[in-house]
């Protein structure tokens, strides 16, 4: 079987001395010294990529610092949220499990991003907007800060698989999951301009100089995914250039299809500030998706549906008290319906190549 994704972390030989450090200083966790080594090497990182500076506060999961930054404005019940109804899950349980009510807006239907206009208009509804940086696509930022300004909202942006390419937008938070392009096991990080006054504390259970003076929870990454982190940090370069070039074997090799079948566009694919993420395919008519998932199967190819179904339609949220729509939600389903996940990742060999491009091919001939 070829899987869609294979993560790509530092060897043994690698974090061995990291691990025998830890084993001397018997410092395993709560802010220790690869933690703290780790959220300045990542701030200095940002800003060489980026020249912003930027404060950074790690977390255990890129689900971590959603709640993180939902936690330091204060969200709670009674809180509005306003995320897409295309995005994972996780956008929306973390506001949901903190007692917010959930409002769903749709997406544009080229970008996947929350529709703006439909966010603009119904501004009144929502309290806070969490745009979705789409498969790693980068955001239209200045658009989004602009509401938020203009509308007295507050903004944190979802851009999971899109670190560190992805700039500042609001309180932002990145997935550090083992698959993604920098991952590290589990991790999460939030960026934001300033520093969060609160942000260490509501990740050690809101403790503040050994009382409890905030909202908290155990958010703390710990020394063995910080020092993997670091090794990581080491060959971030290397491996992204790597993905861009499995990126473009795969495209290359899948010349016979219309441009139209490649959810990122040439404008997005040949920027540097960009992860490679997925290789995600659209195709309007869902036959042909069917077809080829019979045919990937057959053939021991992986794939996946991203997004699919869309948030709305799975069962615990369709009829949740606590979740609701701006609107019918039509394209974020229908997007979500045109779009297939083939293997993406940095272990590919040409001969994986051309047989996902053969077996696409098959297909295709017979539409």
């Amino acid at each position: 079987m070829i899987p869609v994704l294979v993560p790509d972390l530092p060897t043994a030989d690698k974090l061995l001395p990291f691990f025998k450090e830890i084993d001397h200083s018997k410092h395993y966790t709560n802010f220790g010294q690869f933690e703290q080594k780790l959220t300045a090497d990542l701030e200095r990182h940002y800003f060489n990529l980026h020249n912003t500076s930027a404060k950074a506060t790690l977390t255990n999961s890129g689900t971590s610092a959603l709640q993180l930054a939902l936690l330091s404005l204060n969200a709670g019940p009674g809180t509005r949220v306003l995320v897409p109804n295309f995005t994972f899950p996780a956008t929306v349980t973390a506001a949901l499990t903190l007692g917010c009510e959930i409002v769903l807006g749709d997406v544009d239907d080229k970008t996947g991003f929350l529709d703006i206009e439909d966010a603009l208009s119904h501004s009144s509804d929502f309290d806070i907007m969490i745009p979705v940086a789409c498969m790693g696509k980068v955001l239209p930022c200045n658009d989004f800060i602009k509401i938020a300004n203009e509308q007295n909202k507050a903004l944190i942006s979802d851009c999971a698989p899109a670190f560190p390419y992805h700039p500042l937008c609001g309180l932002t938070t990145f997935s550090f999951h083992a698959t993604k392009p920098f991952g590290i096991g589990e991790g999460g990080l939030l960026l934001n301009e300033q520093e969060i006054r609160s942000a260490k504390q509501i990740t050690n259970f809101g403790f503040l100089e050994h009382q409890v003076n905030s909202i908290g929870n155990n958010f703390k990454l710990n020394e063995y995914s910080a020092a993997i982190g670091l090794a990581q940090l080491t060959r971030l370069t290397e491996i992204g250039q790597q993905r861009k070039t499995i990126y473009q074997k795969l495209k290359d090799s899948l010349s016979y299809l219309d441009e139209t079948c490649f959810f990122y566009s040439d404008d997005e694919t040949i920027l540097e500030n960009f992860s490679y993420p997925y290789f995600i395919l659209r195709f309007d008519d869902p036959t042909i998706i069917e077809a080829i998932t019979t045919q990937f199967q057959q053939a021991k190819i992986g794939l996946r549906r991203w997004y699919y179904p869309t948030i709305i339609e799975h069962p615990y949220f369709s009829n949740h008290e606590r979740i609701r729509s701006l609107n019918d939600l039509k394209t974020s389903k229908k997007l979500a319906s045109q779009l297939i996940g083939i293997p993406m990742h940095n272990f590919l060999t040409d001969s994986d190549i051309k047989l996902i491009s053969k077996n696409i091919k098959k297909v295709i001939s017979h539409v």
